[in-house]
């Protein structure tokens, strides 16, 4: 992989476009190991800057993980769970949950798809959830079961889907304050400037 200027920017693009060439997945692994190693290379850890190169961490992992996801369901999940201390927003942190949890429920782990929505929803949630599995435990038919585990999903989901509306609410009313400010700081410079 050859790149012009090195920066982690350019290391990352470079990898994107490699990767989108290449047919072969594990040659596709390759490439974002490249990145990686790059991230974490102690001579480069100081020299980039941390929250970009965390974000840079974070996006690498999804991406091997989107890549295993098809292949080797343990593999996808390890590779969502190094992403998330790389996840600042909480939102990113409930999409990997979310994968995870995903992943999980395909598998059929319902007590790891339960620790990941333990994550995720709020207690209140939490305790239906468990009692949905709770029955279904207890019940012996197929059919049975499953409408119970299916009615946890859902309320799963909806729990989860509430709470991803929560944060990213309070993501946007964060990002309008700020320009409140920065907007009322400009005001303030302008009459500043007038008396001037």
């Amino acid at each position: 992989m050859k790149v012009d200027k090195v920066n982690i920017f350019n290391i990352y693009k470079t990898a994107t476009e490699n990767a989108e060439k290449l047919i072969l997945w594990q040659d596709k692994l390759k490439v974002w190991q490249i990145v990686i190693d790059y991230c974490l290379n102690e001579k480069n850890y100081n020299r980039e800057n941390k929250r970009i190169r965390d974000k840079i961490l974070y996006w690498t992992w999804n991406n091997i993980g989107d890549i295993w996801i098809t292949r080797d369901t343990d593999k996808a999940i390890e590779c969502y769970s190094n992403a998330l201390p790389y996840a600042f927003e909480k939102d990113e942190k409930v999409g990997i949950y979310r994968r995870i949890a995903y992943l999980h429920k395909q598998s059929g782990d319902i007590s790891g798809w339960l620790d990941i929505t333990k994550e995720i929803v709020g207690k209140e949630d939490m305790l239906e959830i468990k009692s949905y599995i709770e029955q279904a435990r207890h019940i012996t038919e197929a059919t049975e079961k499953k409408k119970y585990l299916q009615k946890a999903w859902a309320k799963a989901e909806s729990a989860s889907n509430r709470e991803s509306l929560v944060f990213s609410a309070v993501s946007v009313n964060k990002e309008a304050s700020s320009l409140e400010k920065t907007r009322d700081k400009k005001q303030k410079v302008e009459l500043f400037d007038k008396r001037i």
